[in-house]
C-alpha cells in the first residue's frame, strides 16, 4: 500500500508532529507532501516542500497587486487563498503520486484548506489525523477547511479526548482517540543514590516558560539539599536561547540534538524528569488545552518519576492522570516542586514504585508495537474504499451546517 503523508510541517524530531509521524511510519515505504519549512526540513528522503522559493508576501500589503507582477516577470506562484496553483507542482503530483491513501495531518483552519486542495489533485482516500490545534477557541461551524476535510475523510484520529469533542461539531466519520507513541524500551534499573549525581532531565520543546520559571525559582534550595544536583537537556539549542531562564542557562548540562537511541541513553542515566507544561489557562494557550508533549512518552518509557507543572483540565493532565500522583506529581509552586523531588529522591521504594507504573503504562497505552496492528488495519480498511464520495474537490459546494 502506498502512503502519502500530508502536514504543514517537515517530518523532523524537532517537533512532536514530526517525531509522532516518523515513528508511526517507520517501517513503511511513504511519500511525504509539505508546505512549511518553518519548524525546519525533513529529516527523511522522500519529503516534498510545496512552498514559494521567495516570502514575497512580507514585503507587500497587497497580495493580489504582487501577484500580477510576478505574473508579468514570468514568475509563478504556488498557493493563492490556501489552494494549489503551481501547474509545475499540480502536474507533478497528479502525474507520479499516485497513492492508495492519505494520511493528512492539519493544525489550523488554513492547512485544512490547503490539505482539501492537495487532496483534490491526489484523488485518493485519506485519514485524517488531528495531534494539534491552533485555535484556543475550538472548532467553529464556518471552517470549511475542516468541514469539507472531515466530511471527505475515511476515518478520523485525535490525539486527545479535547480534540475529539472538536470534531464531533461537524459531520465526520467515528472518531477516535489515537495516543502518543514510541517503540517499547528499557527502564531505568536503580533510583538515585545517597552520594552519586541527581539528574533531572528534559527532553524537545521548552516553550512552556511559566513552568521553565518554576524550576529556576525551586532551584536553589534543591541544590542546597542535593549538591550533585544536575540538569539535562536534549533538543535544539534554539529551545534554550528562546525559551529557558537565565538561571538555568548557567547550570544547564546540555548534550545536543541527538539521535533517539542517543536521547534514550541519556534518560536511563538518569532519575526524573521534569514536564514544564502545558501550564498556561487553557483559553489563553494554543497549546494547553489539546496537545500532548510527544516525548513525554520517552520519560515514561524509561520508568522516569515526573514533576509537572500541568494546567488543570489540560489535555497532558487529563493523560497523565491514571499516573497521578504515584508516578507523576504535579507541582505549580517552587515549594510544592521541590517536596515532590524529595520525596521521590529520599524514599526509594516510591520511586521505584513510580518506575514501575511509569514504565508498565508506557508499554500498555502508548508502544508503536501495541498500536501498529490497529493502525495498518485502519488504513488498508481506508484504502479500500472506492467510494466517488470520499473524495474531495476543491470545487464542490459544501452544504449548510
Amino acid at each position: 500500500m502506498k502512503v502519502c503523508i500530508v502536514t504543514p510541517f517537515c517530518l523532523s524530531n524537532s517537533h512532536g508532529t514530526g517525531v509522532q509521524l516518523l515513528r508511526l511510519f517507520a517501517d513503511d515505504d511513504y511519500s511525504h507532501l509539505y508546505w512549511s519549512s518553518a519548524s525546519g526540513f525533513s529529516e527523511c528522503d522522500n519529503s516534498l516542500l510545496l512552498e514559494e522559493q521567495f516570502n514575497w508576501w512580507k514585503f507587500s500589503r497587497g497580495k493580489g497587486r504582487l501577484e500580477q507582477l510576478m505574473g508579468l516577470m514570468g514568475l509563478s506562484s504556488v498557493w493563492r487563498h490556501n489552494e494549489l496553483i503551481s501547474d509545475s507542482y499540480r502536474n507533478l503530483l497528479a502525474e507520479q503520486y499516485r497513492p492508495d491513501l492519505a494520511y493528512v495531518v492539519v493544525i489550523d483552519e488554513t492547512s485544512a484548506q490547503k490539505a482539501v486542495s492537495l487532496l483534490e489533485v491526489l484523488g485518493c482516500p485519506y485519514i485524517v489525523h488531528i495531534m494539534d490545534l491552533m485555535h484556543p477557541g475550538g472548532l467553529q461551524p464556518q471552517m470549511s477547511g475542516f468541514r469539507r476535510l472531515f466530511a471527505g475523510a475515511s476515518g478520523v484520529f485525535a490525539l486527545s479526548e479535547n480534540i475529539r469533542q472538536e470534531v464531533l461539531k461537524f459531520p465526520a466519520p467515528a472518531c477516535r482517540v489515537f495516543p502518543i507513541v514510541r517503540s517499547i524500551g528499557r527502564a531505568v534499573q536503580l533510583p538515585p543514590g545517597p552520594d552519586a549525581p541527581l539528574r533531572i532531565v528534559m527532553v524537545g520543546s521548552l516553550y512552556y516558560q511559566a513552568g521553565l520559571q518554576c524550576l529556576a525559582q525551586a532551584w536553589d534550595s534543591l541544590i542546597e539539599r542535593y549538591p550533585r544536583l544536575e540538569l539535562v537537556y536534549a533538543g535544539p539549542q534554539s529551545q534554550i536561547h528562546n525559551y529557558l531562564p537565565a538561571r538555568l542557562k548557567k547550570i544547564l548540562d546540555y548534550r545536543g540534538y541527538l539521535r533517539n537511541e542517543e536521547v534514550e541513553a541519556i534518560l536511563l542515566d538518569c532519575h526524573l524528569a521534569y514536564l514544564p507544561g502545558p501550564c498556561l489557562p487553557t483559553h489563553k494557550d494554543k497549546y494547553s488545552k489539546y496537545s500532548i508533549p510527544s516525548r513525554l512518552t520517552d520519560y515514561l518509557m524509561a520508568g522516569l518519576p515526573i514533576v509537572a507543572y500541568l494546567a488543570s483540565g489540560s489535555a497532558t493532565e487529563q493523560f497523565l492522570t491514571p499516573l497521578m500522583p504515584l508516578a507523576v506529581r504535579r507541582t505549580m509552586t517552587p515549594g510544592a516542586l521541590a517536596q515532590a523531588v524529595q520525596e521521590f529522591v529520599e524514599r526509594p521504594e516510591r520511586w521505584q514504585a513510580a518506575s514501575r507504573a511509569a514504565h508498565t503504562f508506557a508499554c500498555e497505552q502508548c508502544s508503536v508495537e501495541g498500536v501498529r496492528e490497529t493502525l495498518m488495519n485502519e488504513l488498508q480498511r481506508a484504502a479500500g474504499i472506492a467510494d466517488s464520495r470520499k473524495r474531495v474537490s476543491a470545487h464542490t459546494p459544501t452544504p449548510d451546517l
